[in-house]
């Protein structure tokens, strides 16, 4: 009959971990990701590949925000090595392709055929001066509208006009 002996579970480091985080997570978090090695040897941290953590995993990557990735206790930490590995490369290969940020709008602006960001003040500005000049040309078919008193309905066509009987 072989000889079962409780182990204690790794402690988690939490060192240069924000407060907020670890205030946030320290319940839920068996083990805490700080760089692409910590994610290569999640398999040593939980001490074999078959065993199932019951507590997710949270990924520090930096310049970026904090990835949770949650377990229900029934994934093996093969499969969380794995996907940390994959999260931490893929996320850093975006930050490096697209200048640190993690997704390139510019380019999915003009993909769905919207105006760049910085094109938006200007067009902004020139759709302003068009309805200006458009209002000075028609000042009585096109008459000034007032915020205040078009926002709310008027009190002719509310109930408050009602007689009651």
């Amino acid at each position: 009959m072989p000889l079962l002996v409780p182990t204690a579970p790794n402690p988690i480091d939490w060192a240069n971990v924000p407060y907020e985080l670890r205030a946030k997570y320290e319940h839920l978090v068996s083990a805490v990701v700080k760089s692409s090695e910590d994610a290569a040897e999640l398999i040593k941290f939980f001490g074999g590949a078959d065993v199932c953590p019951s507590k997710g995993i949270l990924l520090l990557i930096p310049d970026t925000p904090a990835v949770y990735v949650w377990t229900d206790g029934l994934v093996p930490a093969s499969e969380f090595q794995d996907l940390a590995v994959t999260t931490w490369v893929r996320t850093t290969e975006r930050l490096s392709e697209n200048g640190g940020e993690l997704f390139d709008f510019d380019s999915l602006r003009e993909q769905h055929g919207m105006m760049r960001r910085t094109d938006r003040p200007a067009a902004f500005s020139e759709a302003l001066m068009a309805r200006v000049k458009q209002h000075q040309a028609n000042p009585v078919s096109d008459p000034g509208r007032d915020p205040m008193r078009d926002s709310y309905p008027r009190k002719t066509t509310s109930n408050y006009t009602r007689r009651r009987r």
